[in-house]
């Protein structure tokens, strides 16, 4: 994508070089294809393969594209041979150490001195509140970054809560809500659904990342989650997904009365008292970037109205309508990607399971050069160095060392058709154009008042320029590093794979590394067996079924025999009701079985799954949603009972028998399968009997077979 600005600029130069009207299609680059593409040291994509992986590599990505089109692309963007690498760091224009630790964390190269360096800046316990030069702001204004959602909605949550709260109640004429003071409100709305299946339990990245409920606060910071507003592409305008603002006024329309979008949601104001969370009709954000048209006379200009979106279900026919803002007190580094953060920045290393993130690709590089200095920059949870070396070990990195060698070549090769250039000559080109910006007063980033051009670059500048403009691809791990790591581990002459996983197997991790105390080390506790681990789980399944079965009036001998010899909960309460004393009815025993439907649903939900066997898992729950869904309506007419009693009066004509309806769903013509459910249910409400020979037993059998043949009525 360029801007408009550059494409103008490229035909008012065609036209002056070629006295013509460029066509239609001439674009910002003179009818030229070019690919911008990011740094290759970031985040590689998340729901595709990246183009850096070799070809032979290509799978199935996430979103289920064919082979054949991977490969396809993958070849496409090989075959490319003008390549023009732009290696100049902007973001950071100082040449210090946070600069060359930035560069060095790029490969997974951490030195001593660059790890000590961060250390200073890390927030603990003991140091909650940074006391550097420069970091009064941090915490107040500044951005945090963590590794995981659900950690960024803590931060945001305690921030958001962080001021007196007022709730919004309804005046008695249902005007505008009483507010006294509406900046410490925190104003909650919950999207629309165009169908009740749509609300429950669906994620909101199935509805193209647009949230079920959203929190609102005046002044909070809020983050764009979409490139179209009011059916508009808006990217050109500065607002796109990722764009941040603050949040100026919220409106609501009063209950009834069509929304400014014309969408089909619900209308009112927010009710705590009646908790009525209903939409808003639109949502002012000052968005800085905004560089389109005002839209409101006499107010900034960077005012911009945001209103509720549409959007479809990834796959189903459903919809939800939203807001597409969200908060963003704290953002994912994820989300972070191509942010500029001028007010300060909060990294916390956190996870929430124990894992090495730090050695996903590009993940630490992301977080940690967000800032334009060193002095407004923290850490929370810094982990142990080796942790950023592990990521030398991992395939994404060893696949980007290869691509990036293969790029610098093209580079070197596409300057010199080019330009004629030699690597001096870049050089040479870099360093006027660098004194040139500091004389510029135009350019505010690199302007430097009082400068005199004939001083040059200093020594440290040239130093820095000298390693951006020689660097070929990844740097190679120092060797004076790797001879420490061997001397740690007392493996001369192994890898740096083999340092890596033998120093974690070591347990050193947490301790010391290369002379650097991170944090002492903490005394592990024996692993238990596998074997008792699996034991305790299974006494602990079988206390609850035993105290389950007591709870529904059964004796706890009784049940503690039944869980003995039952495999789960539904055969153990089948076996306290066939063995009971007191005689139990069929409604009881319906209503019983039902409860311990739910209690095995529980158990599944809770990961319990010795409470029954896997391979019954499915069958039981399908059969549990299937008789909470039956109604009244769908049980079997009451002729059926009438006919399957009569047909048990036949094999026992001195019994009476009650009908235990299961569940199942029927109409009047219904098979035989019903009438065996009932046999079985039945049986078990009848009192033990036991037959001298097994004579007895099988007449009773057969006549039951024959039963069974026998049409129903």
């Amino acid at each position: 994508m360029i801007s408009r600005r550059l494409e103008q600029a490229a035909k008012q130069l065609y036209r002056e070089r070629y006295g013509l009207e460029p066509p239609e299609c001439f674009g910002g680059f003179g009818g030229l294809m070019v690919m911008i593409v990011g740094d290759f040291g970031q985040i590689p994509p998340v729901q595709a393969e990246s183009l850096m992986q070799p070809v032979h590599q290509a799978t199935l990505t996430k979103r289920k594209q064919s082979q054949s089109k991977v490969i396809q692309g993958k070849l496409l963007f090989h075959s490319i041979t003008t390549v023009v690498q732009l290696r100049r760091i902007y973001r950071q224009k100082q040449a210090d150490a946070f600069k060359d630790s930035t560069m060095n964390l790029r490969d997974g190269i951490v030195t001593e001195e660059h790890y000590k360096h961060w250390l200073l800046h890390e927030l603990t316990p003991d140091k909650p509140v940074p006391d550097w030069k420069g970091s009064e702001r941090i915490l107040s204004h500044g951005l945090q970054l963590a590794f995981e959602n659900e950690q960024v909605g803590r931060i945001n949550g305690k921030a958001l809560r962080g001021s007196p709260q007022k709730q919004c109640h309804i005046q008695q004429d249902g005007s505008v809500p009483a507010l006294k003071n509406a900046g410490n409100a925190i104003l909650r709305s919950k999207a629309f659904h165009g169908d009740c299946r749509a609300a429950a339990g669906e994620k909101m990245d199935k509805y193209r990342n647009l949230r079920p409920i959203n929190h609102l606060q005046l002044m909070a910071p809020v983050m764009l989650t979409t490139n179209n507003l009011w059916q508009e592409f808006v990217v050109p305008l500065g607002l796109m997904n990722g764009a941040r603002g603050r949040v100026v006024a919220v409106l609501y329309k009063p209950e009834g009365v069509a929304r400014t979008d014309e969408l089909q949601a619900p209308t009112g104001y927010p009710d705590a008292a009646a908790g009525t969370m209903p939409l808003p009709d639109i949502v002012i954000v000052h968005f800085p970037g905004y560089r389109g048209q005002p839209f409101f006379p006499n107010l900034p200009s960077t005012w911009v109205p945001v209103c509720c979106t549409k959007n479809p279900h990834e796959f189903k026919n459903w919809f939800r309508i939203g807001l597409p803002l969200r908060l963003c007190w704290a953002i994912t580094v994820h989300k972070c990607q191509g942010i500029t953060e001028t007010a300060g920045c909060v990294i916390d290393l956190k996870t929430r399971v124990q894992r090495n993130a730090v050695a996903d690709a590009g993940l630490a590089f992301v977080a940690i050069t967000r800032t334009t200095s060193f002095d407004i920059q923290a850490f929370r949870s810094l982990p142990p160095r080796m942790d950023f070396i592990a990521v030398r070990n991992t395939g994404k990195f060893k696949a980007r060392e290869a691509f990036e060698v293969k790029c610098a070549d093209k580079h070197d090769d596409s300057m010199q058709v080019l330009r004629s250039w030699t690597r001096a000559d870049e050089y040479n080109a870099h360093v006027a154009w660098w004194l040139n910006a500091k004389l510029d007063k135009n350019n505010k980033h690199m302007c430097e008042p009082g400068f005199v051009f004939e001083k040059g670059l200093t020594a440290d500048e040239n130093s820095t320029l000298r390693r951006m403009l020689d660097g070929r691809g990844v740097q190679p791990f120092p060797d004076s590093m790797l001879q420490e790591l061997r001397d740690a581990t007392k493996l001369p002459g192994a890898s740096l794979a083999t340092l890596v996983s033998k120093y974690r197997q070591l347990g050193k991790v947490g301790k010391v590394l290369f002379g650097i105390s991170k944090q002492p080390a903490k005394s592990r506790a024996p692993a238990t067996p596998a074997a008792q681990v699996q034991a305790k789980k299974k006494e602990a399944c079988t206390d609850v079924q035993i105290a389950y079965l007591v709870s529904e009036g059964y004796a706890e001998d009784l049940a503690r025999q039944a869980v003995t010899n039952c495999c789960d909960l539904i055969e153990s309460l089948d076996f306290c009701v066939a063995h009971s004393a007191n005689a139990t009815s069929a409604s009881h025993f319906q209503a019983s079985l039902k409860h311990a439907e739910e209690v095995v649903r529980y158990f599944k939900y809770m990961r319990c799954a010795e409470l029954v066997p896997k391979t019954q898992w499915k069958q039981l729950l399908q059969a549990g949603k299937r008789r909470m869904k039956v109604s009244d309506s769908h049980l079997a007419p009451s002729h059926a009972f009438d006919s399957y009693i009569s047909r048990m009066q036949q094999v026992q004509p001195n019994s009476t028998f009650e009908i235990i309806d299961p569940g199942i769903r029927t109409d009047d013509q219904h098979s035989n399968a019903c009438f065996w459910l009932a046999t079985v249910a039945g049986w078990t409400q009848l009192t033990p009997r036991l037959f001298e020979d097994d004579e007895g037993l099988r007449s009773i059998q057969t006549q039951v077979m024959d039963l069974s043949r026998t049409p129903v009525p």
